[in-house]
Parts: C-alpha cells; sequence; structure tokens
C-alpha cells in the first residue's frame, strides 16, 4: 500500500510499477528502472508479465489510469479500446499485457484470469470483487499493490484488513505531496490550509481518518497519543470498565499528573467470550500493586458489579449514563488550551481505543447519538471522564 496526499505522484507509481511488471524483470527498461531507483525486482517475474490496471469506474480508468500509462508504456505498445470507457488492454511488444479494469464490474468480473500483478489506483470500494481479485495472483504468486489517499472514504474495510493492525505480508509507505518536485509546495500549502484538520491529515499526510460526522473532531494521533511509559506512582488512578461477553469486556486505566492535571489513559484490556469473574481477576493481576481510587462501571451491569465484588473484590461505583455529557466530557479534554496542550492523551499500547476512536461517529445528522458499534472502550472512556467531572475531588489535581 502506498499511501500518498494529494499531488504526490501516486498514479505516475503505480503505472510505472505496473509497466515493470508487463515488461518483465529481466527488460532492459526494468533494469534501468529498478537501478534508478534502488529496487532489487526480485518479486517480479524474469519474463513477460500479464497485469491489472483496476480504478473505481471506466470513465477514471480512461482519465487517469491510462492517461499516465502512456507516460511509460515502449514504443510498438498496442492498444485496444484505450480511448473508450470499457475494459481496455495494452499489448507491449514483447508480449507482456495490462488490461484496464473497474471496481464497477463486480465480482464477476474478477474471475478466470491467472495474473502475475495487479495495480489499484485509489481505494478498492468492492470487497469480494477483492478477494476474488486475490485469487488471480495465486498461480504466479504475484503481488498487488494500492495507491490511495487513505480517510476519505473513513476507516474502512481495507482499514480493517489490512491497517489497523500491521501484518508481516503487507508493506505500507506514505508519500507527501510537498515532496513532489513537480508541484510548489507553498501552492499546495495554501490549498491544503482550507481544509479541516481530518481532511487536512488524510490529503497532505496520507493519514487514515474518520471524517464524516465525527463525535471528537479535536483527536489527533499526533497530539493525543504518546508514548507507553511507567508512570510515577504517586500519581491518583482510577479504572473504568464497560461489561460485555461475546461483546468486548474493556477496562481502561488512567493517572492524573498533579503538576499539569494531564489524564493519561495507560492501560486498556479488551477481550471477548469470558465471564465477568475471569475479566475481573485478569483485571485484578494487570493494576498489581498500583493503587486505584476508584473503579467505575457501567450502572447497567447490577449483576456483573456485584459478580465483580463477589468474586474478585473490586467495588465499583455507578458510571453516569447521560450519554451527550459523557461526549461533551471526553470533548473538553480532548480540546487544546490555548498554548495546544490537550487535557488527556492515550498511550500507544491503548490500540483497541485508538482504533475505536477513530471510527466513532453520530449516527445520523442530529447528532443526538453516536453509532451503537465499535464503541466499548469509548463507552469506559466516557463513563471515567464524566465521573471525574461529577464526583467532587476527583478531577482535581
Amino acid at each position: 500500500m502506498v499511501n500518498g496526499g494529494n499531488r504526490a505522484g501516486k498514479t505516475d507509481l503505480g503505472a510505472q510499477w505496473a509497466v515493470a511488471h508487463a515488461l518483465g524483470r529481466d527488460h532492459p527498461h526494468t533494469r534501468a528502472w529498478l537501478e534508478a531507483n534502488g529496487l532489487d525486482g526480485r518479486h517480479i517475474q524474469p519474463g513477460p508479465g500479464m497485469v491489472w490496471a483496476v480504478s473505481l469506474t471506466f470513465p477514471d480508468s480512461r482519465r487517469y489510469v491510462r492517461d499516465k500509462l502512456d507516460r511509460y508504456l515502449p514504443a510498438g505498445t498496442r492498444c485496444r479500446n484505450w480511448t473508450a470507457e470499457n475494459e481496455a488492454q495494452a499489448v507491449l511488444p514483447n508480449g507482456g499485457k495490462i488490461v484496464c479494469k473497474a471496481w464497477a464490474q463486480g465480482r464477476e468480473g474478477f474471475q478466470g484470469d491467472a495474473i502475475h500483478a495487479v495495480w489499484c489506483d485509489e481505494e478498492p470500494g468492492d470487497e469480494p470483487a477483492w478477494n476474488e481479485l486475490l485469487m488471480r495472483l495465486a498461480d504466479y504468486d504475484g503481488r498487488a499493490l494500492i495507491t490511495f489517499t487513505p480517510g476519505l472514504m473513513g476507516l474502512t474495510w481495507v482499514y480493517e484488513r489490512y491497517a489497523k493492525v500491521p501484518q508481516p505480508t503487507v508493506a505500507a509507505t506514505v508519500i507527501f505531496g510537498t515532496d513532489n518536485p513537480h508541484v510548489s509546495p507553498d501552492v499546495l500549502r495554501e490549498l491544503l490550509s482550507q481544509f479541516g484538520a481530518g481532511e487536512r491529515a488524510a490529503r497532505e499526510r496520507g493519514e487514515w481518518v474518520q471524517l464524516e460526522g465525527r463525535v471528537w473532531p479535536q483527536w489527533r494521533r499526533d497530539l493525543h497519543v504518546v508514548a507507553a511509559a511507567a508512570l510515577p506512582a504517586q500519581w491518583r488512578r482510577w479504572r473504568s470498565i464497560d461489561f460485555g461477553v461475546r461483546d468486548p469486556f474493556c477496562c481502561l486505566w488512567a493517572a492524573r499528573d498533579p503538576s499539569s492535571g494531564l489524564l493519561h489513559i495507560y492501560r486498556c484490556f479488551y477481550r471477548t467470550q469470558y465471564t465477568t469473574g475471569q475479566n475481573g481477576l485478569e483485571v485484578k493481576q494487570l493494576t498489581g500493586a498500583e493503587v486505584v481510587e476508584a473503579t467505575v462501571a457501567d450502572s447497567a451491569g447490577l449483576d456483573q458489579r456485584r459478580t465483580l465484588a463477589a468474586e474478585c473484590g473490586i467495588v465499583t461505583a455507578a458510571s453516569p449514563k447521560d450519554i451527550r455529557e459523557g461526549v461533551n466530557a471526553v470533548a473538553e479534554l480532548l480540546e487544546p488550551d490555548a498554548e495546544g496542550m490537550p487535557g488527556l492523551v492515550v498511550h500507544e499500547c491503548c490500540t483497541d481505543l485508538i482504533r475505536e476512536m477513530e471510527g466513532y461517529r453520530w449516527a445520523d445528522k442530529v447528532r443526538e447519538v453516536p453509532v451503537d458499534k465499535d464503541n466499548h472502550s469509548l463507552d469506559a472512556l466516557r463513563y471515567l471522564c464524566l465521573w471525574l467531572k461529577r464526583v467532587r475531588g476527583a478531577g482535581a489535581s
């Protein structure tokens, strides 16, 4: 995956990559390209290859993808349907082929062939078609390249499947429009300054963001996520729990820096398919010798709270249940002060909390209630922040 900001040259990169695979690594043009870019090319087959170039639609294929391919296809290439808004093909002089396809063809349009490589320009929107496409690579142990600006469609299945948790079979890199020598960085920065923080993060830096209807648009990884670190034992500490068995059980640990008042969320326990008692014992073990002033838990889970007390010795305070007020309490802590500092940070080890934070959105345009999905660590966060705000002395430094 090549995640790039606008005007970073993603489509040019993809077109070069596709032509190199169609020519094969032993072709003089490909060898020169590999050498010029410091690449070893071991994953490119030696002789001519069959390559697919996939766009969102056929008009996109004609206007963007084929226009870029024209820059790098060798002289003598024969093209069929190249200016039409349907499937097209380029046959290179050495017999290599590039077939231009579109996700609009659906899963059925990606059946049958065995191919050496596929280049997808922009993020695939059709997961079943993508799965079908991957099977076409099996015969030759082929490679797939996606060049796109992430986040413009939210945290999609591509994020969930390939970006949320790094995978050994997926290489990801980010390129920046401001590094493109063919685009004025000053002009690009001026244009990007007109977007909000979330959209600018996607368009300028290629970051994954949830743009539409975000519950907490204040959230920024560069501001609110910090390196995991051991915190001083004398800092005041709290826990917050959202119950679940089939749904995730989540417990958050928080500590407040007495010098600045900054609230650290420094640990997140998150799992399914265990009983309340089993989860409670794990919470006790993770807490160890830490002194926790209070544990806030979902007030709707009275039986679960009694189980924690009876089986685990964890006495809990009932959480406030006002969703909108809890959302506002979190927002107040996320909002930077006059010096640009937030009131809450999350340690990078809390991956489930960070993931849910970046996908949290309102259920409708009225923005009264967030979507009730993938929010279990966020419920625990809301309980904690509102409880700290309401309980006399708990929120003081």
